[in-house]
């Protein structure tokens, strides 16, 4: 039974036709902009009005799985082609009116704990919903699959 299900998960998560093209551009861009997990030092950790000394030197910020629960909810999957390119973000285009599976380089303004890079790279309406909220960021280009 366990074997079974492992098979169906294997075969739901890489569907043929779910594969996308991806140049030698996207390449490049796939390995300077990907998102790093949130992980570092923590020295203190506050708790209520209580500080205490952090014993483990190593945490990642995911402690409650939210990535894990983000890839169950995943209903649609963007499948990029050979004719998808990247198109540099204009004042004439309006990411509130491209789809959510749109994928955007996107550069951060200011720090936080989701753009913790210069250069990130993000997909769907994560973006949309971080510009709402307020945070600084720039979109430099966006990339629609097929």
């Amino acid at each position: 039974m366990l074997i079974r299900h492992f098979f169906d998960l294997n075969k739901a998560i890489f569907n043929k036709g779910h594969k996308s093209f991806y140049s030698d551009v996207d390449i490049k861009v796939l390995d300077s902009c990907r998102t790093i997990i949130p992980h570092g030092k923590f020295h203190k950790i506050i708790i209520g009005k209580v500080v205490c000394e952090d014993t483990c030197n190593m945490r990642e910020i995911d402690c409650c799985k939210a990535f894990t629960k983000a890839f169950t909810e995943i209903k649609k999957v963007g499948v990029f082609r050979e004719c998808d390119v990247w198109r540099p973000m204009t004042l004439k285009d309006d990411i509130n009116r491209m789809n959510n599976h749109t994928m955007y380089i996107v550069k951060a303004c200011q720090g936080n704990i989701f753009f913790n890079k210069v250069y990130n790279l993000v997909q769907g309406k994560i973006p949309k919903e971080l510009i709402k909220d307020g945070v600084v960021c720039k979109i430099l280009y966006y990339k629609i699959p097929a």
